[in-house]
């Protein structure tokens, strides 16, 4: 099979299963989020043990005790917040034992993980059970934002980018790119609003500036992270695509931003 073909193969197969899982019942999509929280931050792990001290590898299940504390508690919230901080408890406590791991370095890369990775799919779940919607939720419809913001930038790029973005950090991406990315974006989240109007125009218009500028900051970010670590992939879950970092550095910073602004200023 052509490496072309791979590329497409793995990215719709990604592209359905985020999509069916906004229909599905709400906890097949947190046993999702919680795989790719998982496997996130074992490729953040990886990154960051080519820069940094190792911790064990088996502390990439500490995020995912954060994310299923706070996403699915078995109790309450509260339940998620005590679990989280018993967590957090228990790493510090352990590098204590051990005289060759820096506390910094292990409780940094504990809590940053837990943030960066785990975090915004807590927000996420939060967002879909306040914005499950018939027709298309709005989560599903926030995929299809950052979607389209990648796809138009690229596009716009190729054709007439000449303006490096940030060219020591991803020399690829360009203000042109930039700008075409953020008016195709807009075109897709009027055409959303046209047949699915249950957030009204300034909610889409709005996810729309969020999926692009935000959209843009995370995917900087993660080549940023690459880079220090000088590798082109964040892993090969994805043939042709790379990990699964690569697939969700955009939502990463969307989610929360979402999250954030939509409770601030939708009642």
């Amino acid at each position: 099979m052509s490496e072309l073909a791979k590329r497409g193969l793995s990215g719709a197969a990604y592209v359905i299963v985020m999509l069916a899982s906004v229909y599905a019942p709400v906890h097949y999509l947190k046993i999702l989020f919680g795989l790719f929280v998982l496997i996130g931050s074992i490729e953040l792990f990886s990154l960051n043990a080519r820069t940094e001290p190792d911790v064990p590898l088996w502390w990439v299940l500490l995020p995912l005790v954060f994310y299923f504390g706070l996403a699915w508690p078995i109790v309450d919230l509260s339940f998620g917040l005590v679990l989280t901080i018993l967590v957090l408890i228990f790493i510090m406590t352990h590098t204590l034992l051990q005289q060759d791991l820096s506390s910094f370095t292990a409780v940094g890369r504990i809590v940053f993980t837990s943030i960066y990775v785990a975090l915004p799919f807590v927000l996420a779940i939060r967002l879909h059970e306040r914005f499950d919607f018939d027709g298309l939720p709005m989560l599903g419809g926030l995929y299809i934002l950052v979607w389209s913001n990648d796809t138009f930038a690229y596009l716009t790029g190729r054709m007439l980018g000449k303006t490096p973005m940030a060219p020591k950090i991803s020399p690829n991406k360009t203000i042109e790119g930039l700008i075409g990315g953020f008016l195709g974006t807009l075109v897709v989240a009027a055409i959303i609003n046209l047949f699915n109007n249950n957030l009204g125009s300034v909610g889409w218009i709005s996810l729309a500036i969020i999926a692009t500028s935000f959209g843009t900051l995370g995917d900087l970010f993660e080549s940023k992270l690459k880079r220090e670590a000088q590798v082109k992939d964040s892993g090969y879950l994805f043939p042709g695509h790379g990990g699964l970092l690569d697939r969700i550095d955009s939502l990463l910073f969307v989610l929360p931003a979402t999250y954030i602004i939509f409770d601030l200023f939708i009642p």
